[in-house]
């Protein structure tokens, strides 16, 4: 294992100042990974002795030098990772920027159709605008969906606290969401729960994002809001009577694309986007989201927000996803 290179490279040493070399191969698993050279600028020869340390040394240098390229390895790997998330988070910046353009047109166009003087006469004719219409809210939803995901994987997300009065903003929000004959949707507040600061966009994203998931799963019962405060927060709890969460899938129930029914039988639509992004807006407004199984069987929700939120980042700083500025990119 061990060659006396003076003949072979005096030219070397002799500019290094060595008198002799010796090198052991760095083993593992039966591999040669690379060889520890050890040079000698005193006059003599490696003893018996010295050869033994160097292959007592060879073992442990070998394991740090594995260690060493896998840790290159994996920074390498972890930066291409980190390059092709910013790619799929600018394509679907883009890509939502690009669809939502032509999109508000078609709505608004199908909403002038409505209008009592341009409706058909025809009444199929007239469902079929309607169709339209409420199709067309759909997918605006889904790009919208898309583009906060994609804000909040960026951490792009401006941020606005104003004061919210929340039982009034409870049942404005409420308002707003399409619910059946068959469902009803009760409010109960906590008359103790003061005015609070947060960001009321992102709110009613979350409030909405949690009804129309219980009306989802839960249609034809009641869906019960309920407020409470507790110290410097505000719980808010939605709370249904429907199937509830498996218990395989709990764990899972904040996780993007995750679908409580299975793809082969669910029924009820939607992407899976939906808690997902609830979570993501309760930590951007510094609150947080838990699961709870309702008792008697359904689901509750319980969002958790401070009652006044301090921004810690600028919030109108600049949006790294901002459409204009990628499609401009070079």
């Amino acid at each position: 294992n061990f060659v006396d290179e003076r003949d072979t490279s005096d030219r070397l040493l002799s500019s290094l100042g060595v008198h002799q070399v010796a090198m052991v191969p760095l083993n593992i698993e039966r591999q040669t990974i690379g060889v520890l050279v050890i040079g000698d600028k005193k006059t003599g020869t490696f003893t018996t002795q010295d050869t033994a340390r160097l292959t007592a040394l060879a073992g442990p240098t070998a394991l740090v030098v594995r260690q060493i390229a896998r840790y290159e390895e994996a920074l390498n790997q972890s930066d291409r990772l980190e390059e092709i998330a910013t790619m799929k988070t600018d394509f679907v910046s883009v890509v939502s920027h690009e669809l939502r353009t032509p999109l508000t047109s078609i709505i608004g166009s199908l909403s002038t159709l409505q209008r009592p003087e341009l409706l058909p006469p025809n009444p199929n004719a007239q469902e079929l605008v309607a169709t339209a219409q409420r199709q067309a809210q759909r997918l605006r939803t889904l790009i919208e969906d898309l583009l906060v995901v994609s804000r909040l994987d960026n951490r792009a997300l401006p941020v606005r606290p104003t004061a919210v009065e929340l039982t009034a903003f409870l049942h404005n929000t409420v308002t707003s969401v399409s619910v059946n004959d068959r469902t009803t949707v009760t409010i109960s507040a906590d008359p103790d729960v003061p005015i609070i600061h947060t960001d009321p966009d992102h709110l009613a994203r979350i409030i909405t994002n949690l009804v129309s998931n219980a009306i989802r799963y839960a249609e034809g019962s009641t869906i019960e809001i309920e407020t409470a405060l507790s110290e410097r927060e505000v719980d808010i709890r939605v709370v249904d009577h429907g199937p509830g969460v498996p218990f395989d899938r709990r764990d899972r129930v904040f996780e993007p694309f995750t679908q409580l029914e299975d793809l082969q039988t669910r029924h009820r639509g939607g992407t899976g986007l939906g808690l997902s992004i609830v979570a993501g807006l309760a930590g951007t407004l510094g609150g947080r989201v838990r699961y709870e199984p309702t008792i008697g069987g359904g689901a509750t929700f319980v969002l958790t927000l401070p009652i006044r939120h301090n921004v810690t980042r600028p919030v109108d700083g600049p949006d790294r996803t901002d459409p204009g500025k990628l499609r401009n990119r070079h």
